[in-house]
C-alpha cells in the first residue's frame, strides 16, 4: 500500500511538472526581446509634411518616450519631450510587438487617449506602428512609419 501511495504521488508530481513546463506564457519561453527595437526612431510627419518626432525606445522599461519633436509638431500635437508615447511594449516574436499607444485629440488636441497598437518591424531600420480603435473614445489614430536612425 506505501509503494502504491508512494508510486501515485510520484506519478501526479511529473504530470503536474510536465503540465506546468507546457503552459508557460509565451513571453517567459521567449523573453521580451525587444533589443531590436532599442535606439532612435524618427517620423517625419507627426501631424503634417515635415513635423519630425525622434523616439527612444529601451527595452528595460518596455517604454517609446519622446526624446526629440519640431516645434509645429509640438504645436500641432500638444506634445512634449520626454512624454511616454508608446507604454508596455511586448514582443509577439517574428519581429512584431504590441504596445499601448497615446495620442492626443479634441479641442486644441487637450484630451489624452490609449489605444492598443501593433509594431512590425519591416526591416531592422523601418518599424510601422498601427492603432486600433479606442473603444473609450471610438478614435482611430493615424498609422506612422519609424525610420532607425541610431
Amino acid at each position: 500500500m506505501k509503494n502504491k501511495t508512494l508510486f501515485s504521488i510520484s506519478l501526479l508530481s511529473i504530470v503536474l511538472i510536465i503540465v506546468s513546463v507546457s503552459c508557460k506564457k509565451s513571453s517567459d519561453t521567449g523573453g521580451n526581446n525587444l533589443t531590436d527595437l532599442n535606439g532612435l526612431w524618427q517620423t517625419t510627419v507627426f501631424g503634417g509634411a515635415n513635423d519630425t518626432l525622434i523616439l527612444a525606445i529601451n527595452p528595460t522599461t518596455a517604454n517609446g518616450t519622446i526624446t526629440y519633436i519640431n516645434t509645429n509638431a509640438a504645436a500641432a500635437s500638444k506634445f512634449a519631450v520626454n512624454d511616454i508615447l508608446f507604454s508596455s511594449i511586448e514582443s509577439l516574436g517574428n519581429a512584431s510587438y504590441t504596445t499601448t499607444g497615446t495620442y492626443r485629440y479634441g479641442n486644441g488636441n487637450a484630451s489624452i487617449g490609449h489605444a492598443s497598437a501593433t509594431m512590425k518591424m519591416n526591416s531592422s531600420t523601418v518599424l510601422f506602428v498601427h492603432y486600433s480603435t479606442d473603444q473609450a473614445t471610438g478614435i482611430t489614430p493615424p498609422d506612422y512609419y519609424y525610420y532607425k536612425i541610431q
